[in-house]
């Protein structure tokens, strides 16, 4: 049973086994980089409190398998979510690629989905294969945003996930199950994140 006067919301992270799924969570939840994480398998769950807006969230992550024969299971998850990172390595082309196959699954269950792209592993710029015209002509043909962030270097996480909460906060959807909001109470407020 949910504490009263919190609200939760659920974030979902969806792209190829090893783009860097769990690391990001990790960085963004516990403040730790961990360069060994096993490959998740089915889906896993982490949970941290945000006041936003002077607001109490409990904001669930839910870390999703790249793994094919799995993509049944994170199917299930996407209807629930408020949003969706969708993540892929800057080092290896063939989850770029994926891309457009996430993305599509996504806009085939869920309704005016808030989605971000992380172009993960940017502290390996020096033998990064996807370069920056590529992500420019995605993200504008998609109309998505592109975050380049890296897990090690902390750097662009906590930047990814206001991002995330300020495209929620701009576009609510009623029928969403786990977050509703007035659009019109909420339209141009600015986001204010606080850890507590």
């Amino acid at each position: 049973m949910e504490e009263e006067n919190v609200k939760v919301l659920k974030l979902l992270l969806v792209g190829d086994s090893g783009v860097g799924k769990t690391s990001l969570i990790s960085r963004y939840v516990g403040g730790k980089f961990n360069d060994n994480c096993a490959s998740t398998i089915g889906v896993d769950t982490k949970e941290i409190v945000k006041t936003i807006n002077s607001i109490k969230h409990r904001i669930k992550i839910i870390d999703t398998t790249g793994q094919e024969k799995y993509q049944n299971i994170t199917k299930t998850y996407f209807r629930i979510a408020d949003g969706m990172f969708v993540v892929f390595d800057l080092n290896d082309e063939d989850s770029f690629k994926s891309l457009e196959h996430w993305i599509n699954l996504i806009n085939e269950l869920v309704e005016e989905p808030n989605i971000i792209i992380l172009a993960n592993k940017s502290d390996l710029f020096e033998t990064n294969t996807i370069n920056d015209d590529q992500i420019n002509d995605f993200s504008y043909q998609k109309k998505i945003k592109i975050i380049k962030v890296s897990a090690k270097d902390n750097y662009n996480i906590k930047e990814s996930f206001y991002d995330m909460l300020k495209l929620i906060y701009d576009n609510p959807v009623i029928e969403r199950d786990s977050f509703v909001m007035n659009k019109e109470s909420h339209r141009n407020s600015e986001v204010k994140e606080n850890c507590c």
